[in-house]
């Protein structure tokens, strides 16, 4: 197993509970996002230290999902991090 560097789309929130709640709705709609650190892009705009991280081609999905569960994310941002290749 190795790791490799992918690009990902994270969206921050205010607090913890939305980022969970967000997870657990993207979860529930069958898009696979997971819950990860806020990268440093998002810290002028996200209170929270936990983002939401999901592959780009999802990215449409998370936002109907998101506004479709009423859930308010603080900003988006697009960054390369590490998952398991």
């Amino acid at each position: 197993m190795s790791l490799a560097l992918r690009p990902f789309v994270f969206w921050g929130f205010a607090c913890t509970s939305d980022a969970m709640a967000a997870a657990d709705a993207c979860s529930r709609a069958g898009v696979p996002a997971r819950l990860a650190q806020r990268p440093a892009a998002l810290g002028d705009v996200a209170e929270c230290g936990t983002a939401l991280r999901a592959r780009p081609q999802d990215e449409e999905r998370v936002r109907l999902v998101l506004a479709e569960a009423g859930i308010a994310a603080s900003g988006s941002c697009r960054q390369d991090d590490l998952t398991v290749a």
